[in-house]
């Protein structure tokens, strides 16, 4: 089973309690077997009995993730309802909050040139579409949630047009996924552990295959 442990160096850690830092960052690493993304291939196998365990992880965009558990899937379900319930409003924040957290990401979208703030853009037709166009597609994620193939199909065909049709950089794909998450967070009043860890992994999977087209 490989592991991201990622390498550290001496200057990420403080010259108090170094050695307690260093201990802490390890035993929250993790290692993430089961879903993988190798020359544009995607592939979902079970889970093993030690990843049933649901562990808080960062969003990545790259490398392996485990796989979601039936448990993950509910928690996920759930959570989804309270923010797809105004999913018009959900998608508009997390689009506004993505162009005004990402100076320059606004360039690859030339139909909202010139909407340079939060007011101009939650006033935007154009924001609005493509806002439901994101929303839905977190949405259809969550729809097929017990149907890993036909997410891994539709989220390479969109990855496909965003790389060929759109050229956008695929390295805001997992910033955008931040934002889904925080939205999610927010419309529920705050998130477990458990339930961000499910929406880290859920995250994690709809970003890397957004870039396996790259």
């Amino acid at each position: 089973m490989p592991n991201l442990t990622k390498q550290l160096n001496h200057a990420e850690f403080p010259a108090l309690g170094k050695r307690a830092s260093r201990l802490n960052y390890l035993r929250t690493s993790i290692s993430l077997p089961n879903v993988t993304s190798t020359d544009n291939h995607f592939a979902l196998v079970p889970p093993t009995e030690a990843a049933s365990t649901t562990t808080a992880m960062p969003i990545v965009d790259s490398g392996s993730v485990g796989a979601l558990s039936a448990a993950e899937k509910a928690i996920i379900a759930d959570s989804w309802k309270v923010v797809y319930a105004d999913y018009e409003a959900a998608g508009k924040a997390i689009l506004i909050k993505f162009f005004t957290s990402n100076a320059g990401v606004q360039d690859f979208f030339p139909k909202f040139k010139g909407l340079d703030s939060a007011d101009q853009l939650s006033k935007s037709a154009a924001v609005r579409w493509h806002a439901e166009r994101i929303i839905n597609a977190v949405n259809d994620a969550v729809v097929a949630l017990d149907d890993p193939e036909k997410l891994s199909l539709k989220l390479k065909a969109l990855s496909k047009k965003h790389a060929q049709e759109f050229n956008v950089d695929p390295q805001y794909f997992k910033v955008l996924s931040a934002n889904v998450l925080e939205q999610v967070a927010a419309a529920n009043g705050g998130l477990s552990a458990e339930a961000q860890g499910a929406w880290e992994k859920l995250l994690s999977i709809i970003s890397i295959l957004l870039k396996s087209q790259y």
